[in-house]
């Protein structure tokens, strides 16, 4: 058996910026983007448990040390970590990794961000960290799992809190042996349940937002010279046996340090769970089919649709028919098949139950949810949907989709990710703003001086 941690920690340690691939460092950059771009889809789609998570986090004051987006003060690294986080996962529009089944980019960027504040570290320091965050959390994730998910664990916050600590403590320049104790004392914190995809959708946020400040503290322990456990990943104590049962040596280390798996990295197109993206897809496609043979099919002609999909759809979002609240329509398969089928869009604006027609409510009720694992490669990150819609003339539509948009072959281009970030920024910025931002972005390499979080809107 390796030495998980060992492994990680020496990797972490001899990383530098000169060792990226150009590759790497473009992904990182179009990652930032969407990052920024999350931040405000979760601001927006997750307004009210924002409003009484920034009241409880301001109200206990403290140091001013790091920004918080859409707030005019500053506060302690670790709590301003938290907000910006629980704004970045809160839409379900921030990015993740197939092979992990989680997102890192909320709870990394917002850890390393506010250290960066901190130090006044440069972009070559900050992109560096990054990748080390990226890296132990998809590595770490892709071994864990499927156990990791089969026991109730959401990589997000499971694995992201370790992802973060690797990161922020190679941001803060400590030492092989003291990157070994923050992964080490990240690991004995780690938390994050599945639990929200059944109820309180919106508190999911909270794995992220957990994530970045548990990492963030146990690099901050571990400068101060704190110690965590020896093997904590790998002892039969440690957080594989916890979290998983076993896991996959091969996944955490082939390629580590040559292959950057931000690189194979997905993007989000929808505010919904992952894995239900296949399904969307291939109601977008069903409907601009209808679109150029001519009149949409009236739902009243619909006898049956038939929808097959990627189990992991079926559990994280197949339970779920018609939404009853604003956060469940993130979590809703059917209403996102039906709203994009019947309309041709999926987006922010389409979150909301008070919306949900008569038309959508009908077709609902006529849509069967079948489970395919034909459908589902993590290796291959194939989590795809195949539909039949049944007409009652005998005839039939058919739509099939191996991988959402925004991974695989189908990765997103640079005029991509500036829609995505003109529908997530409406309403805060103009569209010439918006293009100054992913400007900005698209820069950063190349900036010589980071001052926060901040500096990019």
């Amino acid at each position: 058996m390796i030495d998980a941690t060992r492994l990680l920690s020496r990797f972490a340690y001899g990383l530098w910026y000169a060792d990226l691939p150009r590759e790497a460092v473009e992904a990182t950059k179009m990652a930032l983007a969407d990052y920024l771009a999350a931040c405000f889809a979760g601001y927006r789609a997750n307004a009210e448990f924002n409003r009484n998570m920034e009241k409880l986090c301001f109200s206990e004051g403290g140091s001013r040390e790091a920004h918080v987006l859409f707030a005019q003060q500053k506060l302690p690294a670790g709590s301003a970590a938290f907000l910006n986080s629980l704004y970045a996962h809160g839409s379900g529009l921030d990015g993740g990794n197939c092979r992990a089944r989680g997102c890192a980019n909320a709870s990394v960027f917002s850890s390393v961000f506010a250290l960066a504040e901190l130090r006044r570290a440069t972009p070559a320091e900050i992109i560096t960290a990054l990748n080390v965050g990226f890296e132990v959390f998809n590595r770490l994730a892709a071994a864990a799992q499927p156990g990791l998910s089969q026991r109730g664990f959401d990589a997000t916050g499971a694995v992201g809190s370790i992802a973060c600590a690797a990161a922020c403590a190679k941001l803060a320049e400590l030492s092989e042996d003291g990157i070994y104790h923050a992964i080490s004392l990240a690991a004995m914190q780690s938390s994050g349940l599945l639990m929200p995809v059944e109820s309180h959708q919106e508190c999911g946020a909270l794995n992220a937002a957990n994530a970045a400040k548990t990492g963030l503290l146990s690099a901050r322990m571990a400068a101060s010279g704190i110690c965590g456990p020896d093997s904590p990943l790998e002892s039969n104590l440690g957080w594989f046996h916890a979290m998983a049962g076993k896991w996959n040596e091969g996944a955490l280390s082939e390629g580590l340090g040559q292959a950057f798996t931000i690189c194979s990295s997905y993007i989000s197109q929808y505010p919904a769970v992952r894995a239900a993206h296949g399904v969307i897809d291939a109601a977008l496609d069903l409907h601009d089919t209808q679109m150029v043979s001519g009149e949409p099919v009236p739902v009243s002609d619909i006898e049956h649709v038939h929808i097959r999909a990627c189990p992991t759809a079926i559990r994280t979002a197949g339970k779920i028919r018609i939404p009853r609240a604003d956060a469940e329509t993130r979590y809703s398969l059917c209403f996102a098949f039906a709203r994009m089928f019947l309309t041709g869009h999926f987006d922010l604006n389409d979150l909301q139950v008070s919306t949900i027609s008569q038309e959508e409510r009908e077709l609902i009720g006529k849509i069967e949810l079948t489970g395919d694992s034909i459908l589902e490669s993590r290796g291959n990150c194939l989590h795809g949907a195949q539909i039949s819609l049944v007409l009652k003339d005998g005839s039939t539509l058919n739509s099939k989709i191996d991988a959402p948009f925004g991974e695989g072959e189908n990765k997103f281009t640079w005029s991509d990710m500036l829609e995505k970030m003109y529908l997530c920024m409406d309403g805060f910025y103009t569209r010439t703003d918006i293009n100054r931002i992913a400007a900005r972005v698209r820069g950063f390499d190349q900036t010589k001086h980071f001052s926060s979080v901040a500096m990019f809107v």
